[in-house]
This record gives C-alpha cells, sequence and structure tokens, in this order.
C-alpha cells in the first residue's frame, strides 16, 4: 500500500469522525 493511499484514508477516516461528533452520535 502507497503512503498517499494512507494518508487518504486516514483523511477520510477523519472527516467521518468528525461527522459523527457533530451528529452528537
Amino acid at each position: 500500500m502507497e503512503l498517499k493511499d494512507i494518508i487518504e484514508k486516514a483523511e477520510i477516516a477523519e472527516e467521518l469522525r468528525r461527522g459523527i461528533n457533530i451528529q452528537g452520535i
């Protein structure tokens, strides 16, 4: 797996985490 793929997945995970926090789940 390339580094850019890992970074991209990490960014997506961070966005999902933020979305969950905003929704208050």
